[in-house]
């Protein structure tokens, strides 16, 4: 009986400590040349674009970056020009350093480059002095901080694409913006496709965010505004850690709570 109880001691105290099995990035491809690297425990997927001149990375963990520039690496000799975070919490905007060989610009909005430079850092460089096996990674890096900080909208024309970056003000953080890609028809937006708020950052409620891409109004208040808005181009459809989860390209997409077909 001494024996149990001194087991089921241990297993509480390894949990409580933050031991977890390791993080595994899966690809999967979303269109030619964009594909998301789905974070296997929920939190801090990326997305990756390839073009003929470069890769542009949409959000970065600390803790799996160094699989993404991997993946990176496997799939094309390109190097990667350039960062873009959807909002500054540590899953999406800790691991620039993991880019640092390849000399990114690293575009944020200025709402976000306060963040980083303040609450944020603070908090790597906790992780980085902790000896939490969970923060293994951060002891490894440095907190580094966007090269362009914007407070409008800005268009990136890059290796043939045209990346188009709004600032969408205060929804799921101080500072959330968006990608579009027309060519691609893929809409990047973060957490912002979540009904989460962080403590300490964002302010406003109820309704997170709305915007109008390419001919509809698309409010992610909630799953069946979504459902409701019947989006004439394929939409992300994973709601946890949202950062650019997996476009629906069949005609008539459902997604886990939603059975409505959406025309194209």
């Amino acid at each position: 009986m001494n024996a149990k109880l001194a087991g089921l001691f241990l297993l509480v105290w390894c949990l409580g400590i933050g031991a977890a099995a390791p993080v595994r990035m899966t690809p999967i491809k979303i269109a030619d040349g964009v594909y998301m690297l789905e974070h296997s425990q929920g939190s801090g997927n990326s997305t990756v674009v390839i073009t003929n001149e470069g890769v542009v990375v949409f959000d970065f963990h600390m803790d799996n970056a160094d699989q993404t520039l991997a993946f990176i690496r496997k799939t094309t000799d390109k190097k990667v020009r350039y960062l873009i975070t959807s909002h500054s919490a540590g899953d999406h905007a800790s691991g620039a350093w993991h880019f640092r060989e390849d000399a990114p610009v690293w575009i944020a909005t200025k709402n976000q480059v306060h963040d980083l430079q303040m609450q944020e850092r603070q908090e790597f460089l906790e992780r980085k002095n902790s000896n939490e096996p969970r923060y293994a990674a951060y002891q490894k890096g440095e907190p580094l901080t966007p090269t362009i900080g914007i407070d409008g909208a800005m268009t990136l024309y890059f290796g043939g694409l045209t990346f188009q970056i709004t600032p969408e003000g205060r929804g799921h953080s101080t500072g959330d913006l968006t990608v579009y890609i027309p060519q691609k028809r893929v809409f990047l937006m973060g957490d912002l496709l979540n009904t989460e708020i962080h403590p300490g950052q964002g302010e406003s409620a109820k309704v997170f965010f709305s915007t109008s891409k390419d001919g509809f109004r698309f409010s992610t208040t909630s799953w069946p505004d979504i459902c409701r808005s019947k989006p004439t181009f394929p939409v992300m459809a994973r709601r946890t850690s949202a950062v650019a989860p997996k476009i629906w390209k069949s005609k008539s997409a459902t997604s886990w709570s939603c059975a409505t077909k959406w025309p194209r």
